[in-house]
């Protein structure tokens, strides 16, 4: 199937009340979408600016679960006084439409940027983190409807409780895979020429799947018993999502990624992007959090499982993505700097499993 190009857009804008004839200057430009393969596009109307999401090669599947999002987005927005960018309504008052097998999705343009080194700046990490600890308070509520269904769970074949949150069902299948499979991927992938940031990469994957892969299982393993709260996150947070204007967030987007889990899983992907060096950085980020929504016990333990299997995993997917599948994230460097980053934090988890011995339970360790 062909990705939607500009006479497709043209059949959007009516549905949305805007008119645009064949030959009229619409003028869209293309923009570096995530990691989902979605497009994104910079359009503009007159004087009013939009950003259009495009979803190529919808699945039929896909649509309850984007209506359930937007339906949780928006009572997020209203109930946690918090910028999120939500979709705009067409005439018939839906939140998206569907054209030859694309999705699409009109949003206000925000005039705001996201900063790279937002963790390095008190004012601008503080308000991140109250936007996410706000929406946890809210989504807590338990005032939501229900996933939709029609997508099974990850499979799994040891047995776990059914409050297991679904980023813990999926790290375990997912660690399981990593060592039967992956494993022996990464080892093929290197016998062939690779670039040398990809070779060297392979290496060290290799090296932490077999320093770090077991201590890792077993702890997930032990946390996926735990009872903890569940209700809608992010499980995307990241840095670039958060756009200021004049050191105030303006807007947060992207949550493709939105569905029922622990908000340790928001916690875990947000301090991703921080270094185990920047302890007082890190140690900020829990102070503001627990200001406004305190963790319990268990979520203490649940963090510790998802933080120490985002690290083994991440460098693994990236490696897969890039070596294995061929996919293509958009230029080499951005891809390069993610894969980096992603690598660097893995790199951290000998010296945390260091510290991470059975005695030590509920320390100031676990929170590095």
């Amino acid at each position: 199937m062909k990705s939607p190009g500009l006479a497709q857009f043209l059949h959007i804008w009516p549905e949305y009340g805007l008119t645009a004839r064949e030959g009229d200057a619409v003028p869209l430009t293309p923009i570096l979408g995530g990691l989902s393969g979605a497009q994104i596009w910079h359009v503009e109307f007159g004087s009013q600016t939009y950003a259009l999401r495009v979803t190529v090669n919808t699945h039929v599947t896909d649509v309850p679960w984007l209506e359930w999002r937007h339906a949780i987005l928006a009572q997020i927005q209203q109930q946690a006084n918090i910028p999120i960018c939500l979709p705009l309504k067409t005439l018939s008052q839906k939140t998206w439409l569907a054209s030859e097998g694309h999705c699409y999705e009109l949003f206000p343009w925000i005039s705001g940027a996201a900063v790279a080194d937002w963790h390095r700046q008190p004012e601008l990490r503080r308000q991140i983190v109250q936007a996410i600890a706000k929406w946890h308070v809210v989504a807590g509520l338990g005032q939501f409807p229900p996933e939709p269904s029609g997508e099974p769970n990850p499979r799994d074949d040891v047995k776990i409780t059914a409050s297991t949150p679904y980023g813990l069902k999926l790290r375990r299948e997912m660690l399981a895979h990593a060592w039967i499979m992956e494993r022996q991927e990464i080892e093929q992938a290197l016998t062939l020429k690779l670039p040398e940031f990809w070779r060297e990469y392979g290496h060290h994957l290799l090296g932490l799947l077999a320093t770090c892969h077991l201590r890792v299982s077993e702890i997930v393993a032990a946390a996926a018993h735990l009872e903890v709260p569940q209700f809608p996150c992010i499980r995307d947070v990241r840095g670039e999502h958060y756009l200021f204007q004049n050191q105030s967030l303006a807007g947060i987007v992207d949550f493709a990624a939105l569905r029922v889990d622990s908000p340790m899983a928001d916690l875990t992907r947000l301090l991703m992007e921080v270094p185990l060096d920047q302890a007082e950085a890190r140690a900020a980020i829990w102070t503001t959090y627990e200001e406004l929504r305190a963790l319990t016990t268990n979520e203490r333990q649940v963090f510790i499982a998802y933080d120490f299997a985002s690290r083994l995993l991440t460098p693994l997917n990236w490696f897969r993505w890039i070596v294995i599948e061929a996919r293509d994230f958009g230029p080499v460097d951005r891809v390069q700097s993610f894969a980096k980053r992603a690598l660097a934090r893995g790199r951290e988890l000998p010296e945390l499993l260091a510290y991470r011995q059975p005695t030590q339970t509920n320390s100031v360790l676990e929170f590095r």
